[in-house]
């Protein structure tokens, strides 16, 4: 890893590119871009290429790997999670959803966990719905890169 960061040049019209210019402007910037990036998992406590791709609802793109899915809330609600490949083939779609009733007294026990898989990438789609008292937080964690 580029131990710093070097503030990218300004080049000047007919300037002679050299390839140590465009290492030390180009290549060990990313180098030090993509250091940090992966640095997150000590931020948030997960592990290694494993990132927090969401709090909110709604579609989030996993290239390849693996998602995961969280929800916990109060009152009576359903978290429903759906899984869908990268060119929506019936194949490597999965769809799953998860309905809990508890109390608002027992809302240290509404919990719902869903994961999948996938070869060919998929799109995470989140949604909550129900009555009453609900207050729902889904949590998206993705292997893999997000768009």
């Amino acid at each position: 890893m580029t131990a710093t960061w070097t503030t990218p040049r300004t080049w000047t019209t007919g300037e002679v590119v050299t390839a140590s210019m465009l290492n030390a402007h180009l290549r060990d910037n990313l180098d030090w871009l993509k250091a940090h990036a992966d640095a997150r998992g000590e931020v948030h406590g997960l592990a290694s290429d494993e990132y927090l791709l969401s709090t909110k609802r709604g579609a989030y793109r996993i290239e390849l790997g693996y998602a995961q899915v969280s929800s916990t809330g109060d009152g009576n609600y359903t978290a429903n999670g759906s899984w869908y490949s990268a060119f929506g083939n019936a194949v490597w779609g999965l769809g799953m959803g998860v309905n809990s009733e508890y109390s608002s007294s027992d809302a240290g026990r509404n919990f719902a966990y869903i994961g999948a898989f996938s070869k060919t990438g998929f799109t995470v789609r989140l949604a909550d719905s129900g009555g009453g008292n609900m207050s729902c937080v889904i949590y998206v964690w993705g292997y893999g890169t997000d768009a």
